[in-house]
């Protein structure tokens, strides 16, 4: 079962030992480490894809059905349910969530296919109402989230005149060594998402 935000609080707070000073490792630090870790996260994760049924005809379309839109790789249309080949079109964004398709003109009730990287969400975590992380990519968000918040912790050491230099220094090595664990995990994600095969995308 995926974990909301009080299951990651708890596995972050296991990696970062805070057992030993609870009180420096607020929850707010550590909602903001994960927040760096879903980011890094979403923009590594392979593209996904959905459909969405075209309400008014025109080249401006508006994809805000699609709430947790990031970035827009390729849009197929037109596009039937029981296509297998993915033919893009030509397209370019406007604003947060609206395209213009340069290929023609599509009339209401078309669909378009949408491939898409979309933004990571841990159930609680600023309104999010589920988690959409994978459950077997948990450990390895975990861990990124874990480096972030040691980073932030970093910037507070720093600007602390009674906490020791060394201190900060030995944060920052840790932090160091568990992003490059983060990072390998996420390279290897995208190395086994499988061959992309689409070109000429978005243009």
């Amino acid at each position: 079962m995926a974990g909301n935000l009080a299951a990651y609080r708890t596995l972050i707070k296991a990696w970062l030992a805070t057992t030993t000073d609870p009180a420096t490792w607020t929850d707010a630090i550590i909602d903001e480490g994960l927040r760096h870790a879903l980011m890094e996260f979403s923009a590594a994760a392979p593209p996904a894809e959905a459909t969405v049924t075209v309400g008014t005809a025109g080249r401006a379309q508006d994809l805000a059905a699609l709430t947790d839109l990031d970035e827009i790789a390729a849009i197929g249309w037109p596009w039937n349910d029981g296509d297998q080949v993915f033919i893009p079109c030509r397209w370019r964004r406007v604003g947060a969530t609206g395209v213009i398709v340069e290929s023609g003109i599509p009339a209401a009730g078309d669909k378009m296919r949408v491939r898409c990287w979309r933004r990571c969400a841990v159930q609680g975590l600023d309104g999010a109402t589920a988690t959409t992380v994978p459950d077997a990519r948990e450990h390895l968000v975990v861990v990124g989230a874990a480096g972030h918040t040691l980073l932030l912790r970093v910037r507070q050491v720093a600007e602390h005149p009674a906490v020791p230099a060394a201190a900060a220094a030995v944060l920052q090595a840790v932090a160091a060594a568990w992003l490059a664990q983060y990072r390998a995990g996420l390279a290897r994600m995208v190395v086994g998402s499988g061959v992309i095969a689409w070109g000429d995308v978005g243009l």
